[in-house]
């Protein structure tokens, strides 16, 4: 039951708000201010219409050993330029996000 565009967090900067709320390589989000990823063009739009200190929600995802997905919200603050990168190759698609308290 995990919306259609969530997007697995491969893995977190030392200097990210995410790596301060136990947010973990391998867990996903799922929601960013209330709204369900449809695709992960949704978290896109919202960080690349950000301003440099907007604090956007995140809603995240962990699958434990029995496949079971338990949640919690994270908030979280856009540094820089509300960039985002991407690298691709032929089976993923990875994004930076600049995510930072």
């Amino acid at each position: 039951n995990l919306p259609a565009g969530s997007v697995i967090i491969d893995s977190i900067s030392a200097s990210s708000d995410l790596n301060n709320q136990n947010v973990k390589s391998g867990d996903m989000i799922l929601a960013v201010n209330g709204q369900d990823l449809e695709s992960y063009e949704t978290l896109l739009d919202v960080v690349e219409n950000g301003k440099i200190g907007d604090t956007i929600k995140l809603k995240i995802g962990r699958v434990d050993a029995d496949y079971n997905v338990t949640t919690f919200e994270v908030e979280v603050k856009l540094i820089s330029d509300a960039t985002v990168t991407s690298e691709q190759n032929s089976e993923t698609q990875s994004y930076n996000f600049p995510f930072n308290r």
